[in-house]
């Protein structure tokens, strides 16, 4: 058996950190918990209170502004994911939306939705990218757990 032949286990091993490499690169640039958090949020908002009512049979402000608000927070999701370099406009933004929702969508997908979309905001307000370091961190990105 030549040297540079593999096991079957150790070439599983590489195939299975080269696919979590991949993974890792395609989200570290995103908000990822942001983005799912906000998302839910406006699920919630938006199906919740409703239940198997469609918006045009739930009574006035509550069914548009439910349709209105959890429409909102999907799409700032999709900000979040798409314009990760506005994360602190957007998170503000979640956090408003979130906030003026529980005055008036049937108190906010019961509470479910306010607590999601706040937390979906501050994650990604707070959220640092790779390129977003703040100065007291420059100099070249290390490996975690290299000291």
């Amino acid at each position: 058996m030549p040297l540079t032949s593999r096991s079957a286990a150790a070439r599983r091993r590489h195939d299975r950190g080269a696919e979590a490499g991949r993974w890792r690169r395609w989200w570290r640039p995103h908000p990822l918990a942001a983005v799912i958090l906000t998302a839910a949020a406006g699920l919630v908002i938006l199906f919740l209170p409703g239940g198997r009512v469609t918006v045009l049979l739930l009574p006035g402000l509550a069914g548009a502004s439910g349709f209105l608000f959890g429409s909102a927070l999907c799409a700032l999701a999709a900000f979040l994911w798409f314009a990760p370099g506005h994360r602190e406009f957007t998170g503000v933004a979640v956090i408003l939306v979130s906030l003026t929702s529980l005055v008036t969508t049937n108190i906010s997908g019961f509470l479910a939705g306010k607590l999601l979309g706040v937390l979906g905001g501050s994650l990604g307000f707070a959220w640092y990218g790779t390129d977003d370091r703040p100065p007291s961190e420059a100099g070249p990105p290390t490996r975690r757990g290299a000291g």
